[in-house]
């Protein structure tokens, strides 16, 4: 279940009509650290055909820049709040769900014309994730998928094949793009209580790219510039019931430094962006 974002540079460039998506086809890989205690069972995704999850997002960012360790203005901070009903329409017969999610948000009100989809696996990961997106939709709008794109793919927790008990410990590790630039994402999932149905999970999470010469938005076409570290960690807690595609209670908290290396003629300097976010989804 990560926000893993890096909100400065996924601000979009222009609208589109409908995105790549957040895993980029990359599904997620599940390996099993430990199996926890007897009694075992195997964790399948159980919400039927015409079945309907509430869901409130709410995220607070915050991003510094400095570069030539040199500030770049004061820290950017922003919060967002945003709906999200998610709807089964149809499943395949290997048990693959086809989710259905609209948005809302009642300081950007166009993003009511926002339709993510994405087919939910039996062992409860999104795939084939894509975002449709009006395009007469305003920045604010564009900026606030932007941030939804990040958050897609940590919005399930993917199970693992083999039965498990309480004590669990598994780890998902997935390849998303932000931006063009492909980062490894690592989440370590740890069953710490059943209630009934419902499940609870403590989540840690940690985000790196290799050191890649790469482009971003708002850099000069001529300049050069090349990653020399990023890294973005993360902790917090998750209830899921398998009988809802959303999870019923989730928070996340992360913070990470990225460096990168910028070039233009013979200019060199180092561009050194902080962020923290934390993240907070309940489902009715």
């Amino acid at each position: 279940m990560l926000v893993l974002l890096t909100a400065a540079l996924l601000a979009p460039t222009g609208a589109r009509a409908a995105s790549d998506s957040s895993n980029d086809g990359d599904a997620p890989q599940v390996k099993l650290v430990d199996p926890g205690a007897e009694p075992r069972t195997a964790l399948r995704v159980t919400a039927p055909v015409g079945s309907t999850t509430n869901s409130t997002m709410t995220m607070s960012i915050e991003t510094s820049q400095r570069i030539g360790g040199h500030a770049m203005g004061s820290p950017v901070s922003g919060n967002a709040s945003t709906g999200m009903q998610s709807t089964v329409t149809s499943i395949d017969a290997e048990g693959n769900r086809r989710v259905e999610v609209h948005y809302s948000s009642p300081t950007v009100p166009d993003l009511a014309g926002v339709r993510m989809t994405a087919t939910m696996t039996p062992v409860g990961a999104f795939e084939d994730v894509s975002f449709e997106v009006p395009p007469t939709a305003s920045a604010a709008t564009q900026s606030l998928v932007s941030q939804l794109e990040g958050q897609a793919s940590n919005l399930s927790v993917p199970y693992p094949e083999a039965p498990v008990g309480v004590g669990a410990h598994w780890v998902v590790t997935q390849h998303p793009k932000l931006n063009g630039i492909k980062v490894t994402q690592r989440i370590d999932y740890r069953l710490t209580e059943r209630r009934g149905d419902q499940l609870v999970f403590d989540v840690s999470t940690q985000q790196t790219a290799p050191r890649a010469r790469v482009r971003l938005p708002g850099i000069p076409s001529g300049a050069q510039v090349r990653i020399t570290r990023w890294l973005v960690k993360g902790r917090g807690t998750s209830a899921v019931d398998p009988a809802h595609v959303m999870p019923l209670d989730s928070n996340l908290s992360t913070k990470g430094v990225q460096l990168f290396a910028l070039q233009q003629g013979a200019d060199h300097e180092v561009m050194r962006l902080t962020i923290s976010m934390d993240m907070h989804v309940t489902s009715s």
